[in-house]
């Protein structure tokens, strides 16, 4: 039985979180073991920690609706996004660029190329969990 990731990314636009989109992870047993600690436990780099208390509506909805099929929920920082693409090459300090290169390196994108990273955009994370 194979594993699956459910992603959400969420901006922060005046103080509050919001969804922005929805990830589209393929199975990525090395990613999933350094996000989380899922199937492929010798490349951990961050436990799973649960869903974060100020959730997006709409994340929490998804996440409630999965239920108890659902496991290992987490999510990522931009700074812990930064730690999982070091694996991959040296991290930019830029956020515009820093968000490029996750979604390089990872294959999901937020923006269309060439579309301009919002200004208004106080911080960003990825929230996931699993199932089997």
């Amino acid at each position: 039985m194979g594993c699956d990731i459910h992603t959400y990314f969420e901006i922060k636009l005046s103080g509050k979180w919001h969804l922005y989109s929805q990830g589209r992870f393929s199975r990525n047993y090395q990613l999933f073991g350094m996000m989380a600690g899922v199937r492929c436990p010798e490349k951990v780099l961050f436990a799973a920690k649960g869903m974060p208390d100020d959730a997006s509506t709409v994340t929490n909805f998804a996440c409630n609706d999965y239920g108890s099929d659902g496991h290992s929920h987490s999510w990522l920082s931009k700074n812990e996004m930064a730690a999982i693409r070091l694996v991959h090459g040296a991290m930019s300090e830029n956020p515009h660029e820093a968000y490029r290169q996750w979604s390089d390196a990872c294959g999901c994108y937020w923006f269309d190329e060439g579309e301009e990273f919002p200004k208004a955009i106080e911080d960003v994370r990825l929230a996931f969990w699993f199932d089997n």
